[in-house]
């Protein structure tokens, strides 16, 4: 969508052009975060969540599988910075910016 009504562009024209992706992906993310945090606990406590097959084993805490949040960024987010930017950058030629990664 075109900030064009509002004059010539400058530099609050290109701020407000970005407002609804930003909107989007802020949106976007706060239904999934939330989702992880109250779904996935009453789901684990339907879950038998036992480390082990005898009846006094210990079990795990609902919250213990939001580790794999944590976890997923840790080994993910190096990954993505050094194989998947410069290959995607080679595969398309083009950079991969701010934009894309929105």
């Amino acid at each position: 969508r075109s900030n064009a009504w509002m004059g010539m562009p400058d530099k609050v024209t290109r701020c407000l052009d970005v407002v609804p992706a930003l909107l989007i992906g802020n949106i976007t993310f706060n239904v999934l975060y939330n989702a992880m945090s109250s779904t996935f606990y009453s789901q684990a406590c339907q879950m038998d969540i036992r480390l082990g097959r005898q009846a006094d084993s210990m079990q795990l805490n609902g919250s213990f599988f939001n580790l794999a949040d944590s976890i997923a960024i840790i080994i993910f987010t190096p990954l993505i910075t050094q194989w998947f930017s410069p290959a995607f950058e080679r595969v398309t030629g083009r950079a991969f910016d701010y934009n894309l990664k929105v």
